[in-house]
């Protein structure tokens, strides 16, 4: 589109829509009603996740900006789906520890004077700023990014993805007496990167499914979902599977892996929890579970922009 003098107008560039949105003045472009609504929303969930042992210091800043920018330039729809994603991974995770703590009781009342480390240990329940914006920060970059479809379908795909994933981990960790290696199909040890159970599998489906039916739900106030919700309930459904297959198969190949001497054991922590450092014993130095979500929300956008152009033929 061109105006009187035939040059390209700036307006119709999307960097610029971009651009102008987030740098305009009071009460024109800048939706400031929702990011003061995102940022009390945001700041209640994060201080209630943070009393049940969800989120550390540094989480709550995550969860409050991750929050706070999405209400604001995605809308509420899409904040909706992240409080959907963060407060069923907040209860599950949550959950789990009653039962950490009954087993580690048993451990150390056992015959043994000094209860043995878990033979693999995964990063605390209580999440960090890495860790949200590592859930978070691909659908939080799509919300800012514009209300066209495809960035519509890539954020559902995004957040199914890692909800898909962390009901894998959460549920599969409990239900499974014997998971097994995505890549030999060998018994493998519950927390080991690459693990993967039939319970796990199905819990990733019925993740990713979750946000796409919140998806839906939300196309009855948030017009960047109306149109053909079946296709955004597809997506949750396919992103979730796929995100973590995605998340399991880098985790078995390229995610790093350290041990601590002292200890005898494998673990995800740049320090161990005796407080020793640990060191690098296979993968990609730096490709931390950190990367690995981040890749893993990437694959369900990736996933959801291809159903997107799928539906245009139709």
């Amino acid at each position: 589109m061109t105006d009187v003098s035939g040059d390209i107008s700036l307006e119709n560039i999307k960097i610029y829509k971009f651009i102008n949105r987030l740098d305009s003045p009071p009460n024109e472009t800048f939706p400031w009603n929702r990011a003061l609504v995102g940022l009390a929303t945001s700041s209640g969930i994060a201080l209630i996740a943070k009393r049940r042992g969800s989120l550390n210091g540094s989480g709550i800043v995550g969860a409050i900006l991750t929050g706070t920018i999405t209400t604001a330039m995605g809308g509420y729809g899409r904040a909706a789906l992240l409080v959907g994603f963060f407060a069923g991974s907040s209860l599950l995770s949550s959950r789990r520890r009653p039962a950490e703590a009954k087993r580690k009781a048993l451990e150390a009342s056992s015959k043994r004077v000094d209860s043995t480390p878990e033979r693999v240990a995964a990063r605390g329940a209580k999440r960090d700023i890495w860790q949200v914006l590592a859930n978070g920060g691909v659908s939080t970059l799509l919300a800012a990014m514009g209300d066209s479809r495809s960035h519509c379908f890539a954020y559902t795909g995004s957040l199914a993805a890692v909800n898909g994933d962390t009901w894998a981990t959460e549920i599969g960790s409990r239900l499974s007496s014997q998971p097994r290696h995505i890549l030999t199909f060998q018994p493998a040890q519950p927390g080991v990167s690459g693990a993967i159970s039939l319970p796990g599998t199905l819990a990733s489906v019925a993740g990713g499914s979750f946000i796409g039916a919140l998806a839906v739900v939300t196309s009855s106030f948030d017009s960047a979902f109306r149109g053909i919700a079946a296709r955004h309930l597809l997506t949750g459904l396919v992103a979730g599977a796929i995100g973590s297959l995605a998340d399991s198969l880098i985790g078995a190949t390229m995610q790093e892996r350290r041990w601590c001497d002292r200890c005898q054991e494998s673990t995800e922590n740049v320090r161990h929890t005796c407080g020793d450092p640990t060191r690098i014993v296979g993968g990609v130095p730096g490709l931390n579970n950190d990367v690995v979500n981040v890749l893993c929300s990437v694959s369900g956008a990736m996933v959801g922009v291809l159903i997107e152009r799928s539906s245009r033929r139709y």
